[in-house]
């Protein structure tokens, strides 16, 4: 109806960016070798020993691929206050929130989505911004202390995600190695993870990389 207000409540799961991907390392015990190393290419990889390389850069998935400039920073603030005796979550219109962190008394505050911005200098605009938007959203928040605030880029893209197979061949071998290239999911990284994950798993099965 025209001009109505309404609003939803509901009890759901919530994980923590921080230890879910902690979690998940875990899961993996023993059977993955992880290595570190700078490269500024796929085609670095494509003389090493690999059957296949899924790419999940981020903001750097784009320069990897060495085909796609699409990808671009969606800068974005939160603020950390402390608040006892919060249980829920409230939301409204994406870029105002409040959300309790699981298992202790602070509560993270936010947002703001500033496109194509590198630095992560905070302002106190910023700030202020978020402060004015989530304390009318939630007024109790109001006298809460500040326990810190951060700042992030979010790997978004222009036309969304990217999820394909391709095929890449090293110059001086010829060989070829399959790339799947998983890049491009913005603010909804952590939403988007599961099903991005099945859909890899499908493209592996049916370009018959592995069994």
């Amino acid at each position: 109806m025209a001009n109505s207000t309404f609003g939803i409540h509901y009890t759901a799961y919530a994980a923590e960016g921080r230890r879910f991907v902690s979690y998940l390392k875990n899961q993996l015990g023993n059977t993955v070798e992880y290595k570190t190393q700078k490269i500024e290419s796929i085609k670095e990889l494509a003389n090493q020993d690999f059957s296949l390389i899924v790419n999940c850069a981020g903001l750097g998935g784009g320069k990897l691929a060495g085909d796609d400039e699409n990808v671009f920073p969606n800068r974005g603030v939160g603020i950390v206050v402390k608040a006892p005796g919060q249980s829920h979550f409230c939301y409204e219109d994406a870029d105002t929130f409040c959300i309790p962190v699981v298992g202790d008394d602070r509560v993270l505050l936010g947002t703001l989505r500033q496109d194509n911005r590198w630095d992560r200098e905070i302002s106190r605009e910023d700030i202020n911004d978020i402060w004015t938007r989530v304390t009318e959203l939630k007024p109790s928040l109001k006298h809460s202390e500040v326990v810190s605030e951060w700042c992030g880029l979010r790997p978004d893209r222009k036309g969304g995600v990217r999820l394909e197979h391709k095929l890449l061949e090293d110059d001086k071998t010829n060989k070829q190695i399959h790339v799947i290239h998983n890049y491009g999911h913005g603010a909804k990284g952590f939403l988007l993870s599961w099903g991005c994950a099945r859909e890899v798993l499908e493209l592996i099965k049916n370009k018959g990389i592995c069994e």
